[in-house]
């Protein structure tokens, strides 16, 4: 069992059974179209960890993927008693 932790400080965690999942199935890495480095948004290349900065929207899961976990979310009452949550920001 995979022990998960909680996004919310303080909620208990998850224990989920081990699966291996196929990379081939799951993965559908597409290379962004654009990418902007720091510098190109104003600021010193040279600072922080990275030089990138931000890039277009790009996939990287397939449907499948996306369905799993979807139907982990959605099916699973445990996650939306302890890991639910919502403030004035995110809505309700």
């Amino acid at each position: 069992m995979a022990l998960i932790g909680p996004l919310v400080p303080g909620r208990k965690r998850i224990s989920l059974p081990a699966r291996t999942l196929p990379p081939l199935k799951y993965l559908a890495y597409n290379l962004p179209s654009k990418v902007w480095s720091l510098r190109d948004l104003g600021h010193p290349d040279n600072q922080g960890i990275s030089p990138f900065g931000v890039s277009e929207l790009f996939r990287l899961f397939s449907d499948d993927a996306i369905d799993e976990m979807r139907t982990e979310l959605f099916t699973n009452p445990k996650i939306w008693t302890d890991y639910y949550f919502s403030s004035k920001y995110a809505g309700s």
